[in-house]
């Protein structure tokens, strides 16, 4: 099971992805969650987003008020582990994504959803 937990700086901080953070993202940036491709500005603004909810629902206030405040923070080497933590492991879903293809189905899981894959 999920923890629903993003680290930043060592340090853990509850996250989790919830209809009201994809709601209150496409209301701030306009974009729909799988639209974000590899924005890793937007990424930012979801994370930020996602960790504030989360964290006013579980009264563990998030230390950054706004998503550039938080951006300024995170090293890019850091991104795909935020992205793990946010939405799960990435080799899970490639190997979900391949069985569907042989299937003829789309290769994502749900449309609400979103995956990034990130060049080493």
């Amino acid at each position: 099971m999920k923890k629903n937990v993003i680290t930043i700086g060592g340090t853990e901080y509850p996250c989790r992805l919830t209809l009201g953070v994809i709601k209150a993202f496409k209301e701030q940036t306009g974009k729909e969650l799988a639209d974000i491709g590899t924005d890793m500005v937007a990424l930012g603004t979801l994370i930020h987003i996602a960790a504030t909810k989360s964290g006013q629902k579980e009264k563990k206030p998030f230390p950054w008020q706004t998503a550039d405040e938080l951006l300024d923070d995170i090293d890019l080497a850091d991104m795909p582990t935020l992205v793990e933590e946010l939405f799960g492991e990435q080799s899970t879903i490639d190997s979900d994504a391949k069985k569907r293809k042989s299937r003829n189905r789309p290769a994502y899981r749900d449309s609400y959803r979103c995956y990034w894959t990130f060049a080493s």
